[in-house]
């Protein structure tokens, strides 16, 4: 795991990208970095006056962009606001690869007998129609629908087995009863990652009649959630001052049902924690700024969804710098993976709520708020994000941790 933090400075001198040239006509810049460098597609940026001492936060920033185009040495950015930049400004990275990095689907699907490669074909171009103007998810390939040669790029892929080749009841990974009651011998689609794995132990059967629909909304699930964990700002005046603390939990049940807590044992800090299903635990919230913040506590779950965790609902209460606040119990459930924990602490007051929310269609409105636009961008939202305030570079942070969930 990393640290992912929004909007600040560090006491060290900071590196910068240089501008080569500026267009003002497109509005675009043009930069002496690319992707030997780390930059892709989709990366905002943060720009600063030549004469800027900290390149961090709002104090001489002259406007955001985001790159549109990339080489092997260099890169072209659009600003995000009509300004005038000078060829000696300086660039830093405030987020790379954010938001405009779509989910890329392969599909596996050639191999079984030939009424099973129609059905396959079929499938493809249903998922292919549903998702063509998804802003989250794209097909990978070199050929037609997704089906790849050699080492072409990835992330996730859709393929077809019998069931038993693929969940095994004996190690106790398929946990509910509809999948329980499934024949080995039933003929499934299921969504595996680089590693191989079952994607939130996810499957569909073959004969399902909305079996691409609920393919398609799981990819753009996995893929909301991969761009909310990529949250990020490499500076910030708030860098390192969000904790997200854990504390296992025990204690008993009693005879209506209701856990009683026994004992809180705090758990050294660490990057990544090994919880078994069927954990208790608590998260702690510590304020180590100046600044008085409102805290949302996210939980990217490895069963595809986003919740909010903290604060209850209709809280508006600001953590006090030094304070510290603690979610209610939670208890781990399945299916095995990783769960990432995120906090999001903004010093103006911000309903997350939508995030939680699925999005309905593709938009092109610009939002220049760099915290609007880039959960915009996690989320593929379309309607209005309701926030408050705009929030700038210095008035919000991230941090997160994860779980890798085990079964005994």
């Amino acid at each position: 795991m990393r640290r992912l933090v929004f909007g600040g400075a560090t006491s060290r001198k900071e590196p910068y990208i240089k501008i080569t040239s500026v267009d003002a006509s497109s509005n675009t810049i043009n930069l002496n970095a690319g992707a030997a460098h780390g930059l892709t597609a989709g990366a905002l940026l943060a720009i600063y006056s030549p004469n800027a001492v900290r390149l961090a936060g709002e104090n001489n920033k002259l406007a955001n962009a985001e790159v549109i185009a990339v080489k092997a040495f260099n890169a072209k950015a659009a600003l995000q606001v009509n300004a005038q930049i000078p060829i000696e400004a300086r660039v830093v990275v405030v987020s790379p690869n954010y938001g405009k990095a779509r989910l890329r689907v392969r599909f596996d699907l050639d191999k079984g007998p030939h009424h099973s490669k129609i059905a396959s074909a079929k499938l493809v171009r249903e998922i292919n129609e549903l998702l063509r103007e998804s802003a989250l998810v794209e097909i990978a390939g070199d050929r037609p629908g997704g089906r790849l040669r050699g080492n072409a790029s990835w992330d996730v892929a859709v393929r077809r087995a019998k069931f038993g080749q693929v969940f095994d009841p004996g190690l106790n990974i398929v946990s509910n009863k509809e999948k329980s009651k499934l024949a080995n011998d039933a003929e499934i689609y299921f969504i595996v990652g680089r590693d191989g794995r079952p994607l939130y132990d996810f499957f569909i059967e073959v004969n399902d009649p909305a079996v691409s629909r609920r393919i398609a909304d799981v990819l753009e699930k996995h893929s909301r959630q991969r761009n909310l964990g990529r949250l990020a700002n490499e500076a910030s005046p708030l860098r390192g001052k969000i904790k997200i603390g854990v504390l296992k939990i025990s204690g008993h049940t009693d005879e209506e049902g209701l856990f009683h807590v026994e004992k809180e044992e705090v758990i050294p800090e660490a990057r990544s924690y090994s919880f078994f299903v069927g954990e208790r635990f608590k998260l702690r919230i510590e304020n180590l700024s100046d600044e008085s913040l409102y805290v949302t506590l996210f939980d990217i779950s490895n069963d595809g969804g986003i919740s909010i965790m903290y604060p209850p609902e209709g809280a508006k209460e600001k953590l006090a710098p030094g304070a510290s606040v603690k979610t209610d119990v939670y208890r781990t459930i399945g299916p095995r993976g990783a769960e990432t924990f995120k906090v999001i602490a903004t010093i103006e007051n911000t309903d997350f709520t939508w995030l939680v929310q699925e999005a309905a269609r593709k938009d092109k409105q610009e939002y220049q708020d760099p915290l609007s636009w880039m959960l915009r961008q996690a989320l593929g939202k379309t309607r209005n994000l309701n926030i408050k305030n705009a929030a700038t570079l210095d008035d919000w942070a991230t941090e997160q941790i994860q779980f890798l969930i085990r079964v005994k």
